[in-house]
Parts: C-alpha cells; structure tokens; sequence
C-alpha cells in the first residue's frame, strides 16, 4: 500500500525516510534501508500478533489460520501485479520470487508472514520432542534480535579485515562462493552466541525501556 504513496513533492532525503530508499541510497553517506512507513506498520501487526497470541493456551490454530491468509494475499497480490516491486514471468520462472525488501513490497510481506506463521506452527507443535533442544542456540540469538543485528555487523567488519581485498572493489573482501558465504554466516552464528547470551541476561536482570528493544 505504501508503495501507491505519492510523495513526489517532498525532498528526496524526506522521501527516503518516509518509504522510499532508492534516491537517496547510493549518493554520499547518507543511506536509507529502512524507511518509516513500512516498516512502522510491520512492527505493529507483530506487536497486535505477539501479544495476542501470547495471551492464548493453544496459538497453533490461529498460527495457521494467518499463515494461509497471507499465503493466500501473496498470490493474489502477485498475480494482481499489485504491490509487487518486480515484474515476473509467471509462477514457473526464477522472476516469480525475486521480491524487494528495501523498502519491502506487500509479495514480500506476504509471502514472508506466510513462512514465518507455518514456522512457528510447527515448532510450537514440535515443543515436547526432544530434538527440538537442538535449535536452543536459535532461542539464543531468537531472544535478542535487535542486539543480534546490531552487533553482527561489527563481527563481519572485524573478520573481513584480514581477508585480501577484492580488485575491482577495494572497500570489500574477495568474493567467496556462496560455500564460503555460508561458512561465513555458521562462523558469525557461533560467534554471536556468547554475547548474545550475555545481553539476555543482562536485559533480564536489569530491565528498563531500553533494554527491552534490544
């Protein structure tokens, strides 16, 4: 719905707070990836959702019901052609689930609130098998996100400063592969574990109105 927003009239700097990131995103040091207006309202659909979800003894039912009401929105909305950041060439080509993220297009929303409720779903279902305890490390880093996010970036940043510099990129490292994108990620996993595990229960001893976000 955003994306119909017609702020044509606003600086270009104004605009990329508000929803659109694109002008501003490759001039100078100023950078926008996560404008106001969308975002704002997917924060608060997870604050209603959490919170009421919280307060119910059997959530599963009403996970699954969200789960195939936004599956059902993703397909009407892509195939609508509204809504959607990219254009495609039907379900069966590559086109058909490249979305956009920043800002986030209402396929994207969509399709990724369909994934996330038929996740939670199925966990919540799977809480008394023993193997889930194989994911505590997820609950670990689950409990802290925003601090995850933060400090992420100063990991990957700390472990790139020995890697050799790519050529035709001097600001960033050799490419990898995607095998060694995905060794990188497990690294920066176990990496975070600790600290994470630290500020949860930092956040839990000493609570206040910052920490909480955190």
């Amino acid at each position: 719905m955003h994306m119909k927003l017609d702020l044509g009239g606003l600086p270009d700097w104004l605009r990329a707070v508000l929803h659109e990131p694109h002008p501003m995103k490759h001039k100078g040091a100023f950078k926008v990836l996560y404008p106001v207006i969308p975002w704002v309202g997917m924060m608060l659909l997870g604050f209603v959702i959490g919170r009421e979800t919280s307060r119910r003894e059997r959530p599963i039912p009403i996970w699954l019901a969200l789960s195939g009401l936004f599956a059902a929105l993703f397909v009407v909305v892509r195939f609508a052609g509204w809504g959607n950041a990219y254009s495609h060439n039907g379900v069966g080509d590559v086109s058909f689930w490249i979305f956009s993220k920043y800002p986030p297009d209402l396929a994207w929303i969509t399709f990724s609130l369909a994934v996330i409720f038929t996740l939670l779903a199925f966990l919540k279902s799977q809480q008394e098998n023993p193997w889930i305890h194989a994911l505590d490390p997820v609950r670990t880093i689950g409990r802290v996100p925003f601090f995850f996010y933060l400090v992420h970036f100063i990991v990957l940043f700390v472990a790139t400063l020995p890697c050799p510099r790519d050529p035709g990129h001097p600001d960033g490292p050799v490419p990898l592969g995607l095998l060694g994108a995905l060794a990188i990620w497990l690294a920066q996993l176990f990496a975070m574990l600790w600290p994470c595990a630290w500020y949860y229960r930092m956040k839990s001893e000493r609570p206040n109105v910052v920490t909480r976000y955190l």
